[in-house]
Formats: structure tokens, sequence, C-alpha cells
């Protein structure tokens, strides 16, 4: 839940794959808005009310992908890699 009480973000089965949808309380709606068909989201952690951060395990290639979006998914950026393994 947003720091505000107002969305929730959660992981949605798409096509096969989990991605990223926000539910609005207020309005009763929600929408996916990251979406991949190469890779499944792990974990999602809000940055204000309006930013997700997320990760992605890319086993096959052997790293953690670690990115932040807004909440149209419009605005994605890359944050950092992580080797699976590390601590």
């Amino acid at each position: 839940m947003s720091p505000d009480g107002k969305k929730i973000a959660f992981l949605q089965l798409h096509e096969g794959r989990l991605g990223v949808s926000v539910y609005y309380r207020e309005t009763g709606q929600g929408e996916l808005i990251i979406k991949s068909d190469r890779v499944d989201f792990d974990t999602l952690t809000w940055k204000g009310n309006d930013h997700l951060i997320h990760t992605a395990p890319l086993r096959d290639q052997g790293f953690f992908f670690w990115g932040i979006t807004d909440l149209s998914g419009e605005k994605q950026r890359e944050l950092t890699y992580q080797e699976i393994g590390d601590t």
C-alpha cells in the first residue's frame, strides 16, 4: 500500500508472466503498468506515493535487475544489477 493509503501495488499474472499492477482505492480501478515477455517481477517497494522500486530475477543470466517506475509505467529507469547469490 502506498504511504498515503490510496493505492495498492501488486504482482499480477499476465500472459504467463508476473507483471506490476496498481489498484486505486478511491476509484476501485486497477491497471497493469509494467509487463515483460521474458522476466517475472519479484518484489515491489513504494518510493513516495508515485513511484515503485521493483526487482526481476534474471536467473538464466545470473543476476537480479532493480528498477524504478512511475505509476504510468512509462518512466522506467534501471537502478542496478546484483549477482544471484550475493548478500
